[in-house]
């Protein structure tokens, strides 16, 4: 009978994108801290400013980026898109974060 006490369990995740660049493993999950925010400061619709970087590896935009002859041309620019749900906010910047006995709060990500 063979000898179960060296065996395990290797689980591989990923997925496959089609996409001009990858996201850094550092930079795929972030915890921005704001500490505490008194009431009186959100109240006034901005109470803290946190910077964060997302840092994009191995980008490659020939696929993506090509003139009418098909030759790849410089990328000048690029956009990207949080997911989440929105408030109507005319900019598309605010995001919904209420949970728990709080409401009406969110986040606004600008100047990206």
């Amino acid at each position: 009978m063979a000898d179960n006490s060296n065996t395990g369990v290797i689980k591989f995740s990923g997925t496959v994108v089609n996409t001009p660049c990858n996201i850094d493993q550092e930079s795929l999950e972030q915890d921005v801290k704001f500490g505490q925010l008194s009431r009186k400061s959100l109240e006034s619709g901005q109470a803290a400013e946190k910077e964060f970087s997302i840092k994009f590896t191995n980008c490659n935009f020939d696929e993506f980026s090509k003139d009418a002859s098909g030759n790849p041309v410089p990328v000048k620019t690029m956009n990207m898109v949080f997911t989440g749900q929105n408030y109507a906010d005319a900019g598309k910047t605010l995001l919904a974060t209420s949970t728990g006995n709080t409401n009406n709060l969110g986040i606004a990500i600008d100047g990206f």
